[in-house]
């Protein structure tokens, strides 16, 4: 698929960081009106498949009102995938 846009990223947003769906449409909004139009965001496999197999994505790791959200404020998005949260500086 070839992207036909100039993607001004927002880095990094971490989904488990932000547990809370409801605010997740006012962040978009928010990003966006301080003009970016992208968002990359942390996939920590660990957390949604602990065993091997075992798929999990209910709750806060249910992804799909965070894909809505970002669509309904037109934001796209860019999946970075680790082993494990980190603190950054």
């Amino acid at each position: 698929m070839r992207l036909d846009v100039l993607l001004n990223v927002w880095m990094m947003l971490t989904l488990q960081r932000l547990p809370v769906p409801s605010l997740w449409l006012d962040v978009f909004q928010k990003i966006k009106a301080l003009g970016y139009n992208a968002v990359s965001f942390y996939v920590d496999w660990a957390l949604v498949e602990g065993k091997q197999g075992d798929f999990t994505a209910e709750g806060i790791f249910a992804w799909e009102p965070f894909f809505e959200a970002a669509q309904e404020a037109g934001i796209y998005l860019i999946a970075v995938s680790i082993t494990s949260l980190r603190a950054e500086v």
